[in-house]
């Protein structure tokens, strides 16, 4: 989950003098690479999956072949809980796993820059409340209400988190 911190603070703090730290640095960017590789594959698994619903006709089915649904099936948390009438609405749990890693990268890389951080984080947050909103990838309308509900409340408080930034970058004390 929080590999981009780790990572960025382990290639800022690193001597690499000895074969441990070498070594631990060669561990974050493999760490790195399988979670870009892992989102990568998420969205190749729903791509198929998406693609396999519409060419479902007696003239396409190939006995040889696979159901990509019976194939994917342990992996249902990709994309059985989000609508399948369009990519973007069924790469809904793929969306969230970037955003949960491009989090972890913005806070790790631009610690030194709380108003660069600050603005990234409320452009991401802002960017997945619009989805949700246009787009309701959810077939639960329960489902729906409560990531739309998590979502602006999250919005909210990294609201406050810029506006704090802003300040401080002005360098606007209070006197309470």
């Amino acid at each position: 989950d929080s590999v981009g911190i780790y990572s960025s603070l382990e290639f800022r703090t690193t001597p690499f003098n000895t074969f441990l730290t070498v070594f631990g640095t060669l561990m974050c960017v493999f760490i790195n690479l399988l979670a870009i590789f892992l989102i990568g594959l998420a969205l190749h698994i729903t791509y198929t999956l998406w693609r396999s619903r519409n060419k479902v006709s007696p003239h396409t089915i190939n006995p040889k072949e696979v159901n990509p649904q019976e194939k994917y099936m342990s992996l249902g948390v990709l994309y059985l809980n989000f609508k399948e009438d369009s990519l973007i609405k069924r790469s809904c749990m793929v969306f969230i796993l970037l955003r949960v890693y491009l989090f972890n990268i913005v806070i790790g890389y631009l610690f030194e820059s709380p108003l660069a951080q600050s603005i990234l984080i409320l452009i991401m947050t802002f960017a997945m409340l619009t989805y949700l909103i246009v787009k309701r990838p959810y077939k639960n309308p329960f489902e729906l209400v409560k990531a739309i509900t998590y979502e602006g409340i999250i919005f909210l408080v990294n609201l406050c988190v810029f506006i704090l930034a802003v300040m401080d970058y002005n360098e606007i004390y209070s006197n309470i």
